[in-house]
């Protein structure tokens, strides 16, 4: 009687079953969930948000909806609402979910989403310190000129004036249009991904 190796036997075992593994997985579709693209005008994405993520949204009637993405399907996100309860015990105040609601919300019907972005030191700070700088120094040259009896349209005055409401003027506009903002704007586009099958 011959000898045949273990080796050998897997060997032609495991041919025969990769044939049909084979033939399985080209047919086999993994069908990934759709999800919502924030998008630039020129098309770069900002940011996605998927099933299981967090979201902080405004619809266009004005109302707000927080919570995590359960899905998103046939156009629109199925977001989960958890309703809070405080209450008093052992003299501290504490909360508990009391139950939790599904609410889905159709796309276009999405006025903004808080994007979560990180903005620079310089990004945050900036505004609001020119405001509260040139603000204070203007409020300063104005009460000293009534407390001193100077007059407000000396040349000297004028000058620091000037600088001070130039600095204000500065700060509201950095802040208005340089600063950044954590949601997405009118500029954005909030685009719906299918990544369902195509139908090839």
């Amino acid at each position: 009687m011959r000898f045949i190796p273990a080796w050998a036997i897997l060997s032609g075992m495991n041919r025969l079953l990769l044939l049909p593994l084979l033939f399985i997985s080209l047919y086999a579709q993994a069908q990934s969930p759709d999800f919502i693209s924030v998008r630039k005008p020129n098309g770069r994405t900002v940011r996605s948000f998927m099933p299981g993520l967090p979201i902080v949204l405004q619809t266009k009637s004005g109302g707000w909806l927080e919570g995590p993405i359960e899905a998103i399907r046939n156009d629109s996100l199925i977001i989960r609402q958890y309703r809070v309860q405080r209450y008093m015990r052992w003299g501290v105040l504490q909360l508990d979910t009391i139950g939790t609601t599904l609410l889905p919300i159709h796309y276009l019907a999405i006025q903004r989403v808080w994007l979560n972005k990180r903005r620079s030191f310089w990004q945050r700070r900036t505004g609001p310190l020119l405001i509260i700088g040139g603000g204070g120094y203007l409020l300063l040259n104005l009460l000293n000129g009534a407390i001193l009896k100077d007059p407000i349209g000396s040349s000297g005055n004028i000058r620091k004036l000037g600088i001070s409401t130039g600095a204000l003027g500065a700060g509201i506009l950095f802040q208005k249009y340089l600063a950044g903002s954590e949601y997405s704007t009118s500029r954005h586009r909030i685009v719906y991904v299918r990544m369902g099958k195509t139908g090839f």
